[in-house]
């Protein structure tokens, strides 16, 4: 397994999102510092960064056009970037809520809609929201449902079904010395393949797996690092812990 190694220590401040462009030869980072920034992956080096008015907690590329890059910010804005233009966001968005806005997903195009609409998915504590940019109405609209299942941590969306999976953790009132407790994790005794990163000085983050025919990639971001694990795809599941 090829591992590689990208510092961002020295530019960057509490690492939040990570996202990986479609091309596979950019990376763009949200950071709590207030930054959005746009990294090779060739050469390491910063092309765009961007000031934020808050917190960055999440960031995705638009899958539509690869001009377009949006942020979700810790105090609920949605933030639409165009990369020819850097001078500010061309968009700014307040969402239903106050809360951060812990995920932003682009969606494939709908052809229900007209064309050169943008759509987008965000989930928040609260639920998920469904965003349309380029159209007639461009506020973000509650996805049916999804603000009754308790709290929202996560979600996922696979553009080649078009399917979007969301995680929620009931919501629970907890004193100052109730214990919290949660399951151990059991290794899938199905997998073919296994390998064992190194030791991290601050936790990780985010994990995130991309694969082709030939090859899998998987990154691993912590506070000040990103690492690049590449590894030649075999018969059977893979798995990396």
């Amino acid at each position: 397994m090829k591992e590689k190694i990208f510092n961002f220590l020295s530019t960057q401040k509490l690492l939040r999102d990570l996202r990986i462009a479609p091309n596979g030869r950019l990376a763009l980072l949200a950071s709590l510092g207030k930054k959005l920034s746009v990294i090779s992956m060739e050469s390491n080096n910063t092309v765009l960064s961007f000031d934020l008015p808050a917190a960055a907690w999440s960031c995705s590329w638009d899958l539509s056009s690869s001009h377009y890059v949006y942020t979700g910010l810790q105090n609920g804005k949605l933030l639409v970037f165009d990369m020819r233009q850097t001078l500010r966001p061309v968009e700014l968005f307040d969402g239903l809520t106050c809360n951060p806005i812990h995920t932003v997903l682009s969606l494939l195009p709908d052809l229900t809609l007209p064309s050169g609409v943008r759509s987008l998915l965000t989930a928040s504590s609260v639920g998920l929201c469904h965003w349309n940019f380029g159209g007639n109405e461009e506020r973000p609209s509650l996805v049916p449902e999804s603000e009754n299942q308790g709290v929202c941590i996560a979600l996922a969306y696979c553009p080649s079904s078009n399917h979007v999976v969301a995680s929620f953790r009931p919501k629970v009132e907890m004193s100052g010395d109730m214990a919290v407790s949660q399951p151990s994790l059991t290794p899938a005794t199905s997998l073919m393949g296994q390998g064992r990163l190194k030791s991290q000085k601050h936790p990780v983050r985010d994990v995130k797996y991309a694969h082709d025919l030939s090859s899998g990639l998987l990154s691993c971001l912590s506070e000040d690092k990103l690492q690049l694990f590449l590894k030649e795809q075999r018969s059977g599941p893979q798995c990396c812990i």
